[in-house]
């Protein structure tokens, strides 16, 4: 067996989210992000296909990829740090 780590730069084209701020406190803030899944584009239209496929994203079955942030910490007074849940 042969196993190997790539990193594939792409950008979904379908994107839709929001972004609830709580100024006072910001770390009760909350992002929300949805992509369609079959927008997934790294621009090798033969690789998009097999990502696209039950090997990868399988966007038959799971047209949508959402992401919602689980905690928001403060890093210093001007950055945050954000982590995602998965999906259920």
């Amino acid at each position: 067996m042969f196993v190997m780590k790539v990193t594939v730069l792409g950008r979904f084209t379908d994107v839709a989210g929001t972004l609830t701020v709580d100024e006072r406190e910001p770390t009760n803030s909350q992002v929300n992000v949805t992509n369609g899944a079959a927008s997934l584009d790294t621009k090798l239209a033969a690789r998009d296909k097999h990502l696209h496929s039950a090997d990868f994203f399988d966007v038959e079955h799971y047209p949508t990829l959402t992401f919602t942030s689980r905690r928001i910490e403060a890093l210093d007074r001007r950055d945050f740090g954000l982590t995602w849940s998965r999906p259920q």
